[in-house]
């Protein structure tokens, strides 16, 4: 039967949390009591999480929508694989085969005509800093 004690394990298969001195693994979350949770959310953060997140995903299912709509193949592809895949305009190029400053004016271009989009809609998808409400 394998020993629960983390001191005998051998010390190349110990976690990096135990060298160190900091609890970790599962026994830790056991020990907690049903007041405090190991997320340093509270129920009211998580709630105004949940609905940025639905707000997110309704505007991006309108920028996808629209990006069909108004922009030619090589806007839709550049800014899919700058903004979504999060690749640079050189690699997208490679991808695409294109320059990569053919790249950055084709994402330009779809990027002002997603935001003319938006103005004529009367959608408001600038970002909001943190703590501005």
């Amino acid at each position: 039967m394998k020993s629960k004690n983390p001191a005998d394990t051998p010390l190349e298969f110990r976690s990096r949390n135990y060298l160190f001195g900091i609890p970790s693994g599962i026994h830790v979350l056991e020990t907690l009591d049903a007041t405090r949770s190991p997320w340093a959310e509270t129920a009211k953060e998580v709630e105004a999480g949940l609905r940025r997140g639905t707000h997110k995903e309704r505007q991006l299912a309108w920028v996808r929508s629209q990006m069909l709509l108004r922009l030619t193949k090589s806007e839709q592809e550049a800014i899919t694989l700058y903004y979504f895949h999060g690749l640079n305009y050189r690699q997208a190029g490679i991808l695409l085969h294109m320059n990569g400053s053919s790249v950055y004016r084709a994402t330009r271009r779809g990027i002002r005509k997603l935001k003319e989009a938006a103005r004529e809609s009367g959608k408001n998808l600038t970002r909001r800093r943190k703590g501005a409400k």
